[in-house]
């Protein structure tokens, strides 16, 4: 059977208050060595929380565009992405923009793995903010299914000192 290299979803889901209602319509494209997929999600007329304890602010409408896209280089798989997402209420509108690239490199029996992203935040009535966030990384591979990781992680938000996580982890997949 010859797989297609296009795939197609929509999806409407009432949601659990009285009018609110969420959409999603869904975009791939797999065609050797390059990989695509578009998402378009909206949710109307619900109740969705953006914020911090004890600040709260709650926003009625969202939309998010999410579009990704990968070539495989064979010594290099490079990843780009862009995510639009705005969220409204009477008073207030939020959008974040947000880009990512990054890299995995192939090395042993795992890959190195790197990725840059930022995100761009306006707010009605409030300052604009600007995330970085840089990753590097590495997926050793035990077996076809389980891989040991690490991944170091900075993070610089506006106004806000930088914040440095890492991770480490076994993953087995069943």
């Amino acid at each position: 059977m010859k797989r297609t290299p296009l795939a197609l979803a929509a999806l409407l889901a009432l949601a659990g208050t009285a009018h609110a209602q969420s959409s999603v319509t869904m975009f791939g494209l797999n065609n050797g060595p390059f990989t695509a997929g578009l998402t378009i999600d909206r949710i109307d007329k619900a109740e969705l929380n953006f914020s911090k304890p004890p600040a709260t602010i709650l926003m009625t409408d969202a939309d998010t565009i999410n579009f990704g896209a990968a070539y495989d280089l064979k010594v290099v798989k490079l990843f780009g992405q862009y995510i639009r997402t705005r969220l409204e209420n009477t008073t207030t509108k939020i959008t974040l923009d947000t880009k990512q690239v990054g890299a995995s490199v192939p090395i042993v029996q795992g890959y190195l793995l790197a990725s840059f992203g930022r995100t761009d935040k306006e707010q009605t009535a409030a300052a604009d903010q600007k995330r970085d966030t840089i990753a590097v990384g590495y997926d050793y591979f035990l077996s076809k299914r389980t891989d040991l990781y690490a991944v170091a992680q900075t993070d610089k938000v506006s106004a806000l000192k930088r914040g440095t996580g890492y991770a480490v982890g076994l993953r087995h997949r069943f």
